[in-house]
């Protein structure tokens, strides 16, 4: 089983959002999906047409002591999905000091997954530091930090420690593009001066700015669902097959 975090340099970016039409794309492509959302807010479920009053997930479960895998949700498309699930303020809590406690906590929440080799786990990490996003990233065979070609992740960019480097034995983190838009004159200008600045950790595909994606959300689908002829399904495809190569790299190498 292959392992993918996604991260978003900070909030807005639009990770949620790429985790799941990643997912859909590397479905499409025939591999056996599960996307974990380890984010409190909880929206990764609406991708997959999880009703909005359902708030079953994995955290409050485990918080009632009960298996959190038995949160999980499978897509009408065959994506399986575990789910936050809904807990308040307390709760949240709770669940922290629980991670906080043991370092190796969302390793063995996930151990009993057992899936094919060629199979993927994507992990939809909290933009936040937090102890549950180094053990996520920790975890990852294969990392990316989710950007735009904009000011304040350019910024963000030129300061080292907001950067994911806290953890040596941790894979490689590649900085992705998204909804870069080649109308606007700024997009191109910071897309090459990432491109310059940071040649060895930029992944070699963007997504581009679609409103299809937006469209999807609100209709509770992927775009790959939607219209999987549009710009953005293109270049998830082409993302999911240069992380597919990686995979395979690696095993020559090793």
């Amino acid at each position: 089983m292959n392992i993918l975090s996604l991260r978003g340099i900070k909030g807005g970016v639009g990770t949620t959002t790429l985790v799941a039409n990643l997912a859909a794309a590397m479905r499409r492509m025939g591999r056996t999906v599960i996307v974990v959302d380890l984010c409190n807010d909880n929206l990764l479920r609406l991708l997959f047409s999880m009703p909005f009053a359902d708030t079953a997930g994995w955290a409050p479960r485990l918080l009632a002591g009960d298996c959190a895998l038995e949160a999980g949700y499978r897509s009408e498309t065959g994506i399986h999905l575990l789910p936050f699930g809904r807990i308040d303020r307390q709760g949240l809590d709770r669940l922290n000091a629980m991670i906080n406690q043991d370092p190796h906590w969302l390793a063995a929440m996930l151990q009993p997954i057992d899936l094919p080799a060629d199979s993927w786990l994507l992990l939809d990490c909290p933009v936040q530091n937090s102890a549950l996003t180094q053990q996520a990233e920790a975890l990852a065979d294969q990392r990316l930090q989710v950007i735009n070609a904009e000011p304040g992740c350019y910024a963000l960019l030129a300061q080292q420690d907001v950067m994911i480097t806290h953890n040596p034995a941790a894979a490689p983190n590649r900085l992705l593009i998204n909804a870069f838009n080649p109308q606007r004159e700024l997009d191109r200008n910071l897309h090459d001066l990432m491109r310059l600045e940071n040649s060895d950790s930029l992944a070699p595909v963007v997504i581009h700015q679609d409103e299809t994606l937006r469209e999807a959300f609100a209709c509770m689908q992927t775009a790959t669902d939607l219209a999987p002829q549009c710009q953005a399904v293109q270049d998830l495809q082409i993302l999911a097959t240069w992380l597919f190569a990686q995979v395979v790299r690696k095993h020559r190498a090793a």
